[in-house]
């Protein structure tokens, strides 16, 4: 009787495994498509919109909607901005649960790093005609920057959006750069834990927070967030795979933190957490 749980278990494990990796051989699958659609937005942008808003700019029109956007505030915010915020968190609460129940597995890890070995490694092989960044789009940063430069670059999709370990007993918990904080919270609040350094704002990413500079209000206690960290895994631009801590490869390991991906792509990161 003690074995039926145990089998059953591993069979639903066993289907539950199939699944992911169909549906994130069906997320690949899909990137053409996002191509092409980034495609014809960018071919709309160029040949119609733009040279519509530098025609309607002249016009005395623009000067009148400007005024009226001026004085009337108040209807930019209860007819769009509103309604807009609405519909945007909307949408990424439903992409983010799409995400996380079903592209998420930590058992897939190293096959989704191997991706992005292989992704780097063409690029290799093609000339290295262009610098590399990820294919993350730059709408989707915590910034008012328009990070145009991706457009001249060869872009790298990092698809590593999970939790892969917590270990309780080391206080680490092992995640891969796209979790964001609010994914954490709602992973470790549960077990009675929290990351040492535990950025507020939930959409911010792991990567984005250790190659930038991620801190808190309790930084004057732990440092900034890359200071809990205790070893990256780290693809580099020759393809290999790289682990480095303060005993492993120490230099890459303090040189990585505020280096803003310029040497190599994060793939996973081991941070402290506290009770």
């Amino acid at each position: 009787m003690a074995t039926e749980p145990v089998i059953e278990t591993t069979f639903n494990q066993k289907i539950h495994n199939v699944l992911v990796q169909i549906l994130t051989l069906l997320w690949f699958m899909c990137i053409p498509i996002r191509t092409l659609v980034n495609l014809v937005l960018a071919l709309f942008l160029t040949v119609v919109w733009r040279p519509f808003v530098t025609v309607f700019t002249s016009t005395p029109l623009a000067g009148m909607l400007a005024r009226f956007v001026e004085r009337n505030t108040w209807v930019m915010i209860l007819f769009f901005a509103l309604p807009a915020s609405f519909v945007f968190d909307t949408f990424f609460r439903i992409r983010n649960w799409y995400v996380r129940s079903f592209l998420a597995a930590p058992k897939l890890h190293d096959q989704r790093v191997r991706e992005v070995q292989r992704q780097v490694r063409r690029w290799n092989e093609q000339g290295r005609s262009k610098p590399m960044c990820t294919a993350r789009p730059g709408w989707l940063t915590m910034s008012t920057r328009s990070a145009t430069f991706k457009d001249d670059c060869s872009r790298i999709s990092i698809n590593l959006h999970d939790i892969i370990h917590v270990d309780t007993v080391n206080q680490l918990v092992k995640v891969e750069p796209l979790v964001d904080m609010g994914q954490i919270s709602a992973h470790l609040l549960p077990l009675g834990y929290s990351l040492a350094i535990m950025v507020e704002m939930e959409d911010l990413t792991v990567g984005g927070l250790l190659m930038g500079v991620g801190l808190e209000v309790n930084s004057h206690i732990y440092g900034l967030l890359f200071e809990t960290a205790e070893r990256f895994e780290v693809v580099l631009g020759d393809g290999s795979l790289v682990t480095c801590s303060r005993t492993e490869n120490p230099e890459l390991f303090h040189a990585l933190p505020m280096s803003h991906g310029t040497l190599g792509f994060l793939v996973s990161a081991e941070l402290k957490i506290i009770p």
